[in-house]
């Protein structure tokens, strides 16, 4: 077995041999093995959107999920444009979406957890 150094390592040495996307799947793409480009990049700014569905396994009224959804959405919103660095401006939108693959369930904690 012999082996055969990737012929471009030299030139990316910030990334290791096994990172995808390099390592910024959320907020870009990476087509056919190119380098990883933004979403929604607008007048420098990455815009990214995530849809959530929600699960309400707490007992929560409609009223008090409704808060939960909005306070999640406004701290989203802030953090994810707090990390804005290098120049690069990023803008962020929470979706809840009873169709989307990503869930989050709001549950009874319960003691000692």
């Amino acid at each position: 077995m012999s082996f055969t150094p990737l012929p471009l390592a030299e030139d990316y040495v910030y990334n290791g041999v096994y990172n995808f996307s390099e390592n910024r799947v959320i907020d870009g793409i990476e087509l056919e093995g190119l380098e990883w480009q933004p979403v929604n990049y607008e007048n420098g700014t990455t815009n990214l959107s995530i849809r959530v569905r929600l699960e309400n396994e707490s007992g929560l009224t409609e009223e008090q999920v409704a808060q939960y959804k909005a306070q999640a959405q406004t701290q989203f919103s802030q953090t994810i444009s707090s990390a804005s660095n290098d120049g690069e401006t990023f803008t962020g939108e929470l979706i809840f979406d009873d169709e989307a693959t990503i869930s989050v369930s709001l549950g009874v904690r319960e003691e000692g957890d």
